[in-house]
């Protein structure tokens, strides 16, 4: 058997899950993932397992290209949604051997697991919805299982095909910012970036302060406002928004609309927060001022 370790309010929590005899010895690193950018997040998800809680739709475009969701309608009047990540554990603190299932500490409106891959990799299981009529944990024990099915049998599937050749699933995040950027503006040492996964986020962080810097691409429909007041930055639209729900970070979107891209139903957008132990608003300049070089950086 696995034991699965969590820490809540003090106290340990575990989690048993059953493994084959191979599954005791170091997985190789990146054996199970294989290439980052192929790796196929939505391989993690089996609608048939998650119907038991209602009808099922798989999306691949509410956020990073790293994370795929499966929407499930219980009936109310949002679904739930659970979301599976692919992450490096350089980026997310995960602490276990390869199969051990973390429990975070949930809440009325979500319920996220960890499941460790081997020395490099986790997949983070987060089901999620606001006054949901069902258990949420009881959903996200759900996912977790499949999760761990798939990595007991080898590595993870590969996308069934390539991105557009014009989405940021092309691009660098961590290659956005230049040194000389990030030690003028934030104070921030280019050698602490880590890659969150694939390249398509990135985060830094500041010795003096607590300051941290997040670069990552998301995907946001076409059609709709994206969140916070419109500026412009060296040419290109931007938006600046601080986010109500916490006091210490200031976000700044820059859509990626390149002038020869054919019409699609999401736009791949560039989220540059900066956050530290100061009110929001004070980071606003810095975090404008980072968006800029980073737009400059974008494939045309």
């Amino acid at each position: 058997m696995i034991l699965a370790v969590a820490v809540l309010g003090g106290t340990a929590l575990f989690e048993q899950h059953p493994e084959p005899t191979d599954a005791l010895q170091p997985t190789p690193p990146g054996s199970v993932i294989g290439d980052e950018r192929t790796a196929d997040p939505c391989a993690l998800i089996d609608e048939n397992q998650l119907r038991q809680f209602g009808s099922v739709k798989v999306v691949t475009t509410y956020g990073n290209f790293n994370r795929c969701d499966a929407l499930i309608d219980v009936g109310a009047k949002r679904p739930v949604d659970v979301e599976v990540q692919l992450i490096t554990r350089a980026s997310r603190v995960v602490q276990g051997r390869p199969l051990e299932v973390v429990k975070s500490a949930h809440n009325d409106s979500e319920c996220d697991r960890t499941v460790v891959v081997d020395d490099e990799y986790a997949v983070r299981v987060t089901a999620k919805l606001h006054n949901p009529p069902a258990d949420l944990c009881t959903v996200a024990t759900v996912a977790t299982d499949t999760v761990l099915t798939v990595l007991r049998n080898g590595s993870i599937p590969r996308r069934a095909g390539p991105f557009p050749d014009d989405s940021l699933a092309h691009a660098n995040a961590c290659t956005l910012l230049d040194s000389t950027t990030l030690v003028t503006v934030a104070a921030v040492d280019i050698d602490s970036a880590v890659n969150v996964f694939g390249n398509w986020a990135c985060k830094w962080f500041s010795s003096v302060g607590g300051l941290g810097i997040n670069v990552r691409f998301d995907q946001h429909p076409a059609q709709e406002k994206v969140n916070g007041e419109l500026v412009h930055l060296g040419g290109h639209a931007a938006y600046v928004w601080l986010d109500p729900d916490s006091n210490n970070k200031c976000t700044v979107s820059v859509p990626h609309r390149p002038p020869t891209s054919a019409p699609r139903a999401h736009i791949d957008v560039v989220v540059l927060t900066v956050e530290g132990d100061r009110p929001g608003a004070e980071y606003c300049p810095r975090a404008e001022n980072l968006a800029a070089v980073a737009a400059q950086k974008l494939p045309s």
